[in-house]
């Protein structure tokens, strides 16, 4: 494989890093202060799972060899958004809301290891570098629409304060 295919799994393990550093940030962050790392972790993730499910999963969930791998990381992140929606309805404040969070997390790293140690390797198999090499420009680009998107509907919000500089390459 290429070195410049590399940086299509370099940008995701990138995102797994963030978000495992924003899921960190609210674990140890107050009933108050939980909001805020809580709207970048989720932005972060959410952004993640669509460059993943836009251009990536696609090109492997054809591949046998591939496909339940592929369709079991596709509901890892169904459940993921799940907890996440779930955790905004409950509020920030409720008494089960970090037991959520901590399930949230707990999927999150599994999924992460999961993609890292199964899938990336595999499917340098099935894809060729330019098809890696395309998936990490597109990625970078849909990324950076999807948080300025975020951010700007979140300064909207009511508590929201952080916007996304576009340059950031990682959820």
């Amino acid at each position: 494989m290429a070195q410049q295919s590399h940086q299509f799994f370099e940008l995701l393990k990138n995102d797994h890093r963030r978000a495992e550093q924003l899921m960190q940030q609210v674990s140890a962050a107050s009933r108050e202060q939980r909001q805020e790392p809580f709207i970048t972790l989720r932005n972060e993730l959410q952004a993640h799972f669509q460059i993943e499910e836009k251009f990536f999963y696609p090109k492997l969930l054809p591949i046998q060899d591939m496909k339940a791998l592929v369709e079991d990381a596709l509901d890892e992140h169904q459940e993921a958004k799940d907890l996440l929606s779930q955790l905004e309805r409950i509020g920030f404040a409720a008494k089960d809301w970090q037991e959520t969070f901590s399930e949230l997390e707990d999927g999150i790293r599994h999924h992460h290891e999961d993609e890292e140690q199964e899938i990336f390797p595999k499917c340098t198999q099935f894809l060729k570098d330019q098809e890696l090499t395309d998936m990490a420009r597109k990625s970078v680009q849909e990324k950076e629409h999807f948080l300025t998107r975020a951010a700007k509907s979140s300064s909207a919000r009511p508590g929201a304060r952080r916007k996304p500089t576009g340059k950031e390459i990682h959820p």
